[in-house]
C-alpha cells in the first residue's frame, strides 16, 4: 500500500472519538486519545489533501490537453460508399450546447466545420453498418 492509501484507511476506519484504549481502540480520539491520535490524524489528512491535489491537478492538465486537441485538431466522417444521400452528412452530425456545425459544400465537396463558442459543448457521431445491424 501507499503512503496515501494507508493515511486515507486510518483516516476512515482506525481513528474514531470513542475512549481510547492502547490495548483494544488505540485510534479512540475520546478519554484522553486525542494526545495520542491528533498529530497522526492531522498528518494523515495532509497527506490525503496533498495527494488530493496533486490528482486534481493531473485531471486539470489532462482536461487542458483533450480541450487543446480537440479544438485545434480536425476529424474525419467516414460514409459507406452506397451512403449518398443528400444532406446525410449533415444529418448525422448532433451537436449541443454551444458547439455549432456548419456544412459547407463547394461543388458537391462537404466539409464539416465545428465552431465552439464555450466550454461543455458536446458532439455526438452516429454510424450505421447497413444491414449487418452492428
Amino acid at each position: 500500500m501507499s503512503v496515501f492509501s494507508d493515511a486515507l484507511a486510518r483516516l476512515k476506519s482506525f481513528y474514531n472519538g470513542n475512549a481510547y484504549d492502547a490495548a483494544t481502540n488505540s485510534g479512540g480520539m475520546g478519554k484522553g486519545g486525542h494526545r495520542e491520535n491528533l498529530i497522526p490524524a492531522l498528518r494523515d489528512v495532509c497527506t490525503v489533501g496533498e495527494e488530493t491535489a496533486a490528482q486534481a491537478e493531473a485531471v486539470m492538465l489532462a482536461v487542458a490537453d483533450v480541450r487543446a486537441a480537440s479544438l485545434s485538431g480536425g476529424g474525419l466522417v467516414v460514409a459507406a460508399a452506397e451512403d449518398v444521400v443528400a444532406g446525410s452528412l449533415d444529418t448525422k452530425i448532433e451537436t449541443a450546447g454551444d458547439l455549432k456545425k456548419t456544412i459547407i459544400d463547394v461543388d458537391g465537396v462537404k466539409t464539416l466545420r465545428l465552431a465552439v463558442n464555450a466550454p461543455g459543448a458536446a458532439l455526438y457521431m452516429a454510424e450505421s453498418y447497413g444491414a449487418l445491424g452492428y
